[in-house]
């Protein structure tokens, strides 16, 4: 409560300082755009759509993209992006030096300063920063009406856990709370874009290869047990059980993605034999999504690979515990969210109030609800329909 009070009296004297927040401009043509947008592959796939938009609304203007070097693998081939800007994601501090490094950056990224400018993240340090960003007008997003747009001229409302108004961030994708800020600024309608990611043709025939090469020739279905928080990952040793099925009783092809971390998975997959691949870290990003396009079906948590293959338009059994699937699942685009139907979910928390205290990191009751068996039965649903067209 100490701090949340802090912040709020530190909020306020910056909105006093610097608020510029000025009505929306309808009839302004800018010809340089800035996006900036660091870290979380989902994240980026979903600032796609924000991109999209904005080439939408201004064909001629000229679009960089500012991001690390994580981002570039989500929108490299893009064509809605003039440049792409690689960097790292500003981070505030205590530490004198740390600030100092994070106001460069921002003055080099604008040195020719920008007519309107993004700001994608919804966090105090990546609120403050802007204010060093050299740019005519500047978008961003304040959270819970507490004033972090003070350092923007035009600003959408977020609402985090907790909020009177939850209710309404819970009801809403997050694509489309990104492209809000497209509306903040010009006060119109814009018609909702989707995701965008460009694979080469080169990328696809080298895919192509190393699947064919591995024996993965038909009816593929990539399994993605990855996830950023644990209590929205599935257990991998159902995850495991989904490919011993699919292979052995199914005729698919299975490819478990997996970053280099997370190697030690494979022996829960070390029995299964067939058409069936673990790859973990072996190859990039971006080989990672061009395997993506090419897949029948997948099977995934709610991950980075999630994003991509709805991008993809690939058909996904996305598994979701308490993270709102109404905010980052795709189930209006082919996707089949399964879930637990409990009362409490989604719950929108990071840890599960339904354990008792010392067993808080044991699995959720609405992911433990999930089978293989659910999974499975979605799956061969999309084979056959795969097979039938």
């Amino acid at each position: 409560m100490l701090r949340k009070a802090a912040t709020s009296i530190i909020l306020a004297l910056l909105a006093l300082a610097f608020r510029r927040a000025q009505p929306p401009v309808s009839d302004f043509r800018p010809g340089r755009i800035a996006i900036l947008r660091f870290g979380g592959f989902g994240d980026v796939v979903a600032v796609t759509s924000l991109i999209r938009a904005i080439r939408v609304a201004w064909p001629d203007a000229l679009i960089d993209f500012i991001t690390d070097q994580a981002g570039t693998s989500i929108v490299t081939n893009n064509p809605d992006i003039t440049n792409i800007v690689i960097g790292r994601k500003p981070a505030l501090t205590a530490h004198p030096g740390v600030i100092l490094e994070a106001v460069r950056a921002m003055r080099q990224w604008s040195h020719h300063p920008y007519d309107l400018a993004f700001f994608t993240h919804q966090d105090f340090g990546n609120e403050f920063y802007p204010l060093f960003f050299r740019a005519r007008f500047k978008v961003g997003f304040d959270i819970d009406d507490r004033g972090f747009d003070f350092a923007f001229t035009h600003s959408a409302c977020i609402y985090s856990v907790g909020h009177a108004k939850e209710s309404i961030h819970i009801a809403t994708h997050f694509t489309d709370h990104f492209q809000r800020l497209l509306h903040a600024f010009t006060g119109a309608d814009h018609a909702i874009e989707r995701p965008v990611i460009r694979i080469s043709d080169a990328e696809l025939t080298a895919a192509r290869a190393f699947l064919t090469g591995h024996g993965l020739d038909r009816n593929l279905v990539v399994l993605a047990p990855g996830g950023s928080h644990p209590i929205k990952i599935w257990p991998i040793e159902r995850y495991a059980e989904v490919a011993r099925i699919l292979v052995a009783d199914h005729d698919a092809s299975v490819i478990v993605l997996l970053g280099p971390s997370e190697a030690l998975h494979a022996r829960h997959f070390a029995d299964i034999s067939g058409r069936f691949l673990f790859d973990a870290g072996h190859n990039s990003f971006r080989h990672n999504m061009a395997i993506t396009h090419l897949a029948d079906a997948m099977v995934c948590n709610d991950t980075g690979l999630m994003h991509v293959a709805a991008a993809f338009g690939v058909p996904a059994a996305a598994i979701f515990g308490p993270t709102p699937s109404a905010v980052f699942g795709y189930a209006d685009q082919g996707h089949t969210i399964i879930t637990a139907d409990l009362p409490c979910v989604p719950c929108n928390d990071a840890v599960c109030k339904l354990l008792p205290d010392g067993q808080k990191q044991e699995l959720a009751p609405c992911m433990n609800a999930v089978t293989p068996q659910r999974i499975v039965g979605t799956v061969v649903q999309y084979l056959t329909k795969a097979d039938a067209s």
